[in-house]
């Protein structure tokens, strides 16, 4: 019998074996298409020796040895069927304390024992990364710039709540600007959807405000003092007391920076400047509003960090459930990194031939084989003499069960920000910046792999379909979203330089005035729209017989400025036929904005 070569000789009887194969003419190192499977027949014994087929297997039945595990074992398995562990078990699992353990790990920030699992991820240089710098830094310019900017003379960027007062690229919108408020939300909630549907979580990976300013600002500090710059990691030696006391001093100066800088999109930067200026104990209100910013602030990205992703943020719940098989995600090739194991490279000589494979470990575990689902029991095949366990001979001399291309250095894991192995597949917390690919294609390029076992992708296309950008939900959303900021730009483009309303007055509908004449209180609200003063003047046009009461038939109103004044317009008691008439007010600046209101009066009916 040849070393390491399976036999066609006829099997016993009753081994479970399949039927005999033919005659291998050497090794592969080719890894076959198919994931790990127990019909293949693998060889009677050990490589290179010819005394398998009568000597005992070293575990198991027909041996002296038990197996580590499970069966035939005095040990159970350490979760499962056998075991005393949850799964597959009627007992559930417990520690050492009595405690109940969950099943599977519950969130990748915590703990078996529910206390905070702290991450300190391993920063992996690559071509995503260089991306994902360049981007966040011109993101932090463009969050503080944007305040500063002043387009018309207004704000880029204003959301001024106390005032009902917000600025886009020098349009200003009021509180009574309710169409164009819910056509820009309806627009920016579909282009979520389309967003989602492309290029699935890569905003909170690559421009969410909290990853750029966590992985950018903060974390950056965070290794300059735990002597991991450029590396990340966990800290090389511990802090001192100064080192401490440096880097907190350090994350206040960049919590009070991102907190102004917050306060400035609510209440602008000629306030802020002003609150500043002030002594706290002249505004302590407003200096109160800065300090519980920059508290929290600085309990965002100094402790709760990563989990706000994971725990607060409901974008990515929200994202999971409009992704679809054809979104953009980060996954793991399993169909090609699996089973993994602890490799090296070598060369192995058969004959005259070499041939370059990998040497794996024979352990079941941590560092071993696991089948696709990346499951850690032991897998055994029937064999002669019964179950044994893998062996690294075997493993090389079969080709249905040679090594995927996953080296299980875990690297993707440790340089994960928020704790994930991407391996199990894809997860809500997983937030797509693309650190696992970097980790991973190092390691493919060091294996002389090719890259991409951990990569931008999506369901359709790991599966060995072909992905479709243009699809029914993506025409969809497109053609939603062009039909809203189509209709937002028609509202705002049809807007006149004065907002105009004609609103009820306060009491009665009506009042019957000492004169015998009915009026009708109303109130007339003016905003100025433009960007300087202007005067408005108002009046009834089209019946004689009415007269408006007023304390300011004209009034003046600087650039941005709304003023509502009463007005009583009175009838005689003829001119209510059926007990209402109508009358037309207008209200002009005098330079070209003229717009006329058709107003129905109620008195009483007539006699």
């Amino acid at each position: 019998m040849n070393a390491g070569v399976p036999t066609s000789e006829p099997r016993p009887s009753g081994s479970g074996l399949s039927e005999p194969r033919a005659p291998s003419t050497g090794l592969t190192s080719v890894r076959a298409e198919r994931p790990l499977s127990a019909s293949v027949t693998p060889p009677l014994g050990a490589a290179g020796s010819e005394k398998a087929d009568t000597e005992p297997l070293p575990h198991g039945r027909g041996s002296d040895k038990p197996l580590p595990h499970g069966r035939g074992s005095d040990k159970p398995l350490p979760h499962g069927r056998g075991s005393d562990g949850a799964a597959g078990s009627d007992k559930p699992a417990v520690d050492e304390l009595g405690l109940l353990q969950p099943e599977e790990e519950v969130l990748s920030t915590l703990n078996r024992d529910g206390s905070r699992r702290w991450l300190r991820p391993r920063l992996s240089q690559g071509r995503f990364l260089v991306g994902r710098q360049l981007t966040a830094y011109l993101l932090i310019a463009v969050f503080t710039l944007i305040p500063h900017v002043r387009i018309n003379g207004e704000p880029a960027m204003l959301l001024d709540v106390v005032h009902r007062k917000f600025a886009l690229f020098g349009i200003v919108f009021r509180s009574t600007d309710t169409v164009v408020l819910a056509f820009f939300l309806l627009a920016c909630a579909i282009a979520v959807f389309l967003f989602t549907a492309l290029l699935g979580r890569v905003w909170c990976g690559w421009a969410c405000p909290q990853t750029v300013y966590l992985e950018f600002l903060y974390r950056p500090i965070e290794r300059l003092f735990d002597h991991t710059r450029g590396r990340g990691g966990q800290p090389r030696r511990p802090r001192s007391p100064a080192g401490w006391a440096a880097m907190y001093g350090l994350y206040l100066l960049a919590s009070m920076f991102l907190a102004h800088t917050f306060l400035a999109y609510f209440v602008g930067v000629d306030e802020l400047l002003h609150w500043m200026r002030r002594s706290p104990l002249e505004h302590p209100a407003s200096f109160a509003v800065m300090a519980v910013t920059t508290a929290l602030m600085m309990f965002n990205f100094s402790y709760f960090r990563e989990q706000t992703c994971l725990v607060a943020c409901p974008y990515g719940r929200f994202q999971a459930a409009l992704l679809d098989r054809d979104s953009l995600i980060i996954s793991y090739d399993a169909e090609r990194g699996e089973p993994r194991s602890k490799v090296r490279s070598q060369q192995l000589e058969t004959g005259n031939k070499k041939l370059e494979t990998r040497n794996r470990k024979s352990e079941i575990g941590d560092g071993g084989i696991r089948p696709v689902t990346a499951s850690r029991e032991a897998v055994q095949l029937p064999v002669a003499g019964g179950p044994a366990a893998f062996t690294s001979d075997f493993l090389l001399q079969t080709s249905d069960f040679a090594p995927g291309d996953c080296v299980d250095c875990g690297l993707c894991v440790v340089t994960c920000p928020t704790g994930i192995d991407i391996r199990k597949g894809l997860q809500m917390e997983c937030v797509g910046c693309a650190q696992c690919i970097d980790a991973c294609d190092l390691v493919m390029d060091k294996v002389k792999r090719p890259r991409g076992l951990i990569r931008y992708t999506s369901e359709a296309r790991l599966a060995g379909q072909r992905g479709r950008i243009l699809r029914t939900r993506v025409v969809l959303y497109s053609m939603g979203l062009l039909a809203l900021l189509g209709a937002l730009t028609a509202v705002v483009a049809t807007r006149g330089p004065a907002e105009v309303m004609i609103l009820q007055g306060l009491g009665l509908p009506f009042n019957e005035l000492p004169d015998g004449r009915i009026g009708n209180p109303i109130r007339i609200k003016i905003t100025n729209r433009t960007q300087a003063a202007a005067t408005y003047r108002v009046e009834i046009v089209g019946a004689a017989s009415a007269t408006l009461i007023t304390d300011a038939p004209a009034f003046s109103l600087e650039p941005g400025q709304t003023r509502t004044e009463g007005a009583i317009i009175t009838l005689p008691r003829s001119d209510f036929a059926g007990g209402q008439a109508s009358v037309v007010i207008r209200v002009s600046d005098g330079a070209g904005f003229t717009r006329e209101f058709k107003r129905l009066l109620h008195g009483p009916a007539a006699r």
